[in-house]
């Protein structure tokens, strides 16, 4: 996975921005663009992905199980 590192934030949103909209593809599969998250944020994300993971293993209906990014979440049928 390539990544980027820039001078200022708005050059990120610029280059982020334009490629977003360019809708790039690899053969058939799309490429998609985003900016990065602070390490915090993506192991707490990390986390609760992994815990997902972990109840699908016991066979938790997939459906059941949403991870909310926003507000770093792990629900069951709707439930916290």
């Amino acid at each position: 996975m390539p990544c980027a590192k820039f001078n200022s934030g708005e050059t990120c949103k610029s280059v982020v921005s334009h490629l977003s909209k360019a809708r790039l593809r690899h053969g058939e599969n799309n490429i998609w663009v985003k900016r990065d998250r602070p390490v915090e944020e993506r192991y707490q994300l990390s986390f609760l992905f992994s815990v997902r993971k972990l109840l699908l293993s016991w066979h938790f209906n997939k459906k059941t199980l949403e991870v909310d990014e926003d507000e770093f979440k792990l629900y069951w049928n709707g439930e916290v």
